[in-house]
């Protein structure tokens, strides 16, 4: 049964229920860290009610506050914890209670299962994205925050999962089926599946017989497991309930990135044309692969940013003060930089498709740069006309790799095509030509 305590009851200041627990001092210290903004700024604007969608009205025990639950799942991501650091905290750290304006000691106590249970509802229904942009958009309001300068760029982020061979990582995707087929359909799974099949796939108490393989054996057992998958596939496909299972679409996904059918043999694809955003690992399907950097995803981050000549100035030596402390009292205020956009992609994606979604997911939010810096990647043809049409300037290397004879600067004749002036505004002392 859902649970969220209204945050938003009529209190008269230092009436609050908590008062009789803090001091006046601390309260003070308390509003003046992370956790006071993240109380005033951050956990009003938790959506609460959309993460009550998954849980009863009136069935089953209370939950948890789910704005407590939820409030501890980002900052969990804020400070990077595991979940037993971050049960500690919330039973014991006063700047998550002052926080989460969490202090009946029932609430401070999240079980490990809750708060996966709430993270992953979280992640799954969009509600993260949600969160941020939410949150994203009102610190910007809230602190004026200038977004005229803005920067973009990627960072790749390593699967936490087993790098596979193609021998493991065929198999280990069939293995994962045949589970499933056994568990929820034993009848048909009886009647069709062998023992002899059964064994290879399914032994207990080993890596199996495609988990150790000499480099010489490994084409053969890759062929093997090849042709098992075939006749799976073709067997299984004259039941409708099994085919709708994930675990087969995955079996189909395999093959037909590993292996192709010519007449009635089936061929494994050279490793050399197997596409980069071919399956890395049942355990993980949505993850790609990139050649320099391997497996996993990618995140594009764009950021505000305070251009060097508007950054606050350090006062100049021979002014009577200590140049290397900064004592000297600025009389700018201090700047405050948000990142404006995030979006997890496979690594395989390339970094050029990202600029378009960017430009639009902080237009929409009103959020929108003047000028946005990013590498080389984002700096095609295409990704510059397409900002025009944002009226942003997009700052970024020419693709490609620099010739050896580098000519930017020089003047040629229109017709002859020779050189005019160097950069420096000479013109040539004579001029020679070759057979080329």
């Amino acid at each position: 049964m859902q649970y969220y305590r209204n945050r938003n009851n009529l209190t008269f200041p230092g009436m609050e229920t908590w008062r009789g627990s803090l001091s006046d001092k601390k309260v003070s210290l308390l509003e003046k860290s992370w956790a006071g903004i993240f109380r005033k700024y951050i956990l009003p604007k938790l959506p609460a009610h959309r993460l009550a969608e998954n849980y009863s009205d009136h069935m089953g025990r209370p939950s948890k506050d789910l704005v407590t639950c939820m409030g501890a799942a980002v900052l969990q991501q804020i400070f990077d914890l595991t979940d037993k650091r971050t049960y500690e905290e919330l039973a014991f750290n006063q700047q998550w209670h002052y926080a989460l304006d969490t202090f009946e000691q029932e609430q401070q106590l999240l079980s490990l299962k809750t708060l996966w249970s709430v993270r992953q509802a979280m992640s799954g229904g969009g509600l993260d994205q949600e969160i941020f942009k939410d949150v994203t958009d009102h610190l910007a309001d809230i602190f004026k925050v200038d977004t005229r300068f803005q920067r973009l760029d990627s960072v790749h982020i390593y699967s936490n999962m087993a790098r596979l061979g193609r021998v493991r990582l065929l198999s280990r995707t069939l293995s994962k089926f045949l589970r499933n087929v056994k568990r929820q359909h034993r009848e048909v799974y009886e009647a069709v599946i062998s023992d002899d099949l059964s064994a290879r796939y399914l032994k207990e108490g080993s890596s199996g017989y495609f988990g150790n393989v000499k480099p010489s054996e490994a084409q053969q057992r890759l062929v093997e497991i090849a042709r098992d998958m075939y006749v799976l596939i073709k067997t299984f496909a004259a039941y409708a309930d099994i085919c709708e299972l994930y675990s087969y679409k995955l079996v189909e996904r395999v093959f037909r990135e590993q292996c192709r059918v010519e007449g009635d043999e089936v061929i494994v694809i050279p490793a050399k044309e197997i596409t980069s955003d071919s399956l890395q690992n049942p355990s993980d399907p949505d993850a790609g692969y990139d050649g320099h950097k391997g497996q996993g995803y990618q995140v594009q981050i764009q950021e505000t940013f305070t251009p060097a000549e508007d950054e606050t100035e350090q006062p100049e030596s021979g002014t009577g003060e200590d140049s290397r402390t900064g004592d000297k009292e600025d009389d700018k205020e201090p700047v405050l930089n948000l990142i404006t956009h995030v979006e997890v992609e496979p690594a395989h994606m390339h970094d050029s498709a990202a600029l378009k979604p960017a430009l639009e997911d902080v237009e929409d939010r009103k959020l929108s740069p003047e000028e946005l810096l990013a590498d080389a990647a984002y700096g095609s043809d295409e990704n510059v006309l397409e900002v025009r049409s944002h009226s942003v300037e997009l700052i970024a290397p020419v693709p490609g790799r620099k010739g050896e004879k580098d000519f930017d600067g020089f003047v040629f004749a229109f017709d002859t095509q020779e050189i005019k002036t160097c950069p420096a505004g000479q013109s040539p002392v004579r001029v020679r030509k070759n057979r080329r």
